[in-house]
């Protein structure tokens, strides 16, 4: 199938495969929309086909178009961002309908405050010229590096959202950790606000369920405690998740004061910690495959891969 959007309507040329099929089935099972948007599409009259409303039970045929309007849709003909430089964003992706960034340290996702430039108003700077919009899939920590995935309108969002939902996005995190050696395996503990600091976490049995794995890929001695080299993945995503885990088990992250991690020499230098969100993969339900990224470290990182664990950033690149 052809898929093109354009001034807030969603275009799709039907192919031979989806013949036959009902309209709200090629909408839920083609295009990855959840139940509950595909009706209010309908509810909203945003379906058409053949220049007439289409309904659920409408049977496709090959070679017809397809046009869905998005609820959401406002033309960003007055972009109220101030000046960003778009030279530090560093793309790892990009289509018609999908945008891969690597995210800076020190730069939050996303910032109430208008004096606050948040990784949401460089994507939205980048893409103003082409009327586009940059609608964040997922978050990472402001000190967190690495992949980050945008949805440039609606109907690729709520696609995403559900695959994120359904635990069909992977996300590979790369961390140090200095303290107590760290056991390969499941983490699986519950977390919760910490009561006692405002912005902060903790495991608590009152909290909400949390599992991360751990693959300890090497391990270092250094003045007295282990340097451990880790890959992990998620299950969940709860805030500051592999943070607070690896903070329960005695083996903070590198770099990351508020959960007790401390800092190898210069690096990481303030508003870093040594936490990178290195592989991202997803289904990518207009071209139908797996998209595969992999997000380069910065230099501070390279420096300490090769300086503590002899590792260059090519071993990441494997399989």
């Amino acid at each position: 199938m052809e898929v093109q959007f354009r001034s807030g309507v969603l275009s799709i040329r039907l192919d031979k495969a989806s013949a036959g099929w009902s309209v709200e089935r090629f909408l839920h099972e083609r295009l990855g929309l959840p139940h509950a948007f595909v009706n209010q599409l309908f509810d909203r009259a945003l379906v058409t086909c053949h220049r007439e409303r289409a309904k659920p039970m409408d049977e496709l045929a090959a070679g017809a178009r397809l046009l869905l309007s998005d609820p959401t849709w406002e033309k960003q003909t007055n972009h109220t961002v101030a000046y960003v430089n778009t030279r530090e964003l560093a793309i790892l992706y990009e289509d018609d309908h999908v945008l891969v960034v690597n995210k800076p340290a020190g730069v939050i996702i996303h910032a109430d405050d208008p004096n606050v430039t948040a990784l949401d108003d460089m994507v939205e700077d980048y893409l103003a010229p082409s009327g586009g919009r940059g609608l964040h899939v997922h978050r990472l920590d402001g000190p967190t590096t690495g992949a980050v995935l945008y949805a440039k309108h609606a109907f690729i969002l709520r696609a995403l959202d559900a695959q994120l939902a359904n635990k069909a996005i992977q996300r590979s995190y790369v961390a140090i950790t200095s303290g107590r050696r760290v056991r390969e395996g499941v983490i699986d503990q519950p977390i919760g606000r910490d009561r006692h600091q405002s912005g902060k976490y903790r495991v608590s049995s009152t909290g909400k369920p949390a599992r991360t794995h751990i693959a300890v890929l090497a391990v270092r001695e250094q003045d007295g405690m282990d340097l451990s080299l880790l890959q992990l993945q998620l299950d969940t995503g709860r805030t500051h998740q592999i943070r607070v885990h690896l903070s329960a088990q005695g083996a903070p992250i590198v770099g990351d004061a508020w959960y007790g991690g401390t800092a190898l020499g210069a690096w990481p230098t303030r508003g870093q910690i040594a936490l990178h969100a290195a592989k991202l993969r997803f289904w990518h339900p207009y071209d139908e495959r797996w998209i595969d990224i992999m997000a380069p470290f910065d230099a501070g990182w390279r420096g300490a891969l090769l300086d503590k664990f002899g590792l260059a950033e090519e071993f990441f690149l494997r399989e």
